[in-house]
């Protein structure tokens, strides 16, 4: 199977839930959320033990178990997942050893969504700088940081009291990129595409390909949330 891509393809509201995946070697963070009334209706922690030899397998195996849990509970066609895009160097807080764990862990994702035929919103997620930039326009923090994130999303999601006590940086991290997506991500790729294709439009002459075009663009504007 392939991967099955909603960017461009798909309206948001065609789904009911959206499965988010905050990525990390040892702790990963998940939680499907019912966009329709901003509801985790569940969430939780994959954890990876780095003295299991096999431990990309593990990651493997409990990436599949969520996923499959979610196609068996809501069915395939009612949800699609999205994630946490990896930084694009190094830095501060991010070093190079942590970089290549964060690409093997997307990669099991991506292979395990391709795997189950499961649909994606992009292969490559939302990045953490726009979460921060949506979350500072939410909460009117300069910088917002993990604990902002934490107490934004627990005011703003419904919070079932079965999973008050789950509930961490990890989890309210992959809740923010769902949050991302909907106010500003997908609406904002979109008018980015419209741009590019505004771009080549001017380059040609042909009235049958500026209608293409045209036509394209009207598309796109109609996914728009």
């Amino acid at each position: 199977m392939r991967v099955q891509i909603v960017k461009f393809q798909r309206k948001l509201f065609d789904f009911q839930y959206v499965l988010s995946f905050d990525l990390a070697k040892h702790q990963t963070g998940y939680s499907l959320v019912n966009i329709f009334n901003k509801e985790i209706v569940d969430c939780g922690l994959i954890i990876c033990d780095s003295d299991n030899p096999d431990i990309w397998l593990d990651m493997e195996e409990k990436i599949s178990n969520v996923i499959a849990g979610a196609i068996e509970r809501f069915g395939i066609e009612n949800f699609f997942v999205v994630k946490e895009a990896m930084p694009k160097q190094a830095g501060r807080f991010t070093t190079i050893s942590t970089l290549s764990a964060l690409a093997q862990a997307h990669a099991i994702l991506s292979f395990v969504c391709s795997s189950l035929g499961v649909f994606v919103y992009d292969l490559i997620g939302v990045a953490a700088v726009s979460e921060k930039a949506v979350f500072k326009q939410l909460i009117g923090v300069e910088k917002p940081e993990k604990k902002d994130i934490f107490e934004s999303v627990m005011e703003m999601y419904g919070i079932q009291d079965s999973l008050k006590s789950v509930l961490n940086y990890d989890i309210t991290d992959s809740v923010a990129v769902v949050e991302t997506l909907i106010s500003k991500k997908w609406n904002s790729d979109i008018q980015q595409e419209v741009k590019e294709l505004k771009k080549i439009q001017k380059k040609y002459k042909t009235e049958k390909k500026q209608m293409e075009i045209e036509n394209e663009i009207s598309r796109l504007f109609d996914l728009s949330i």
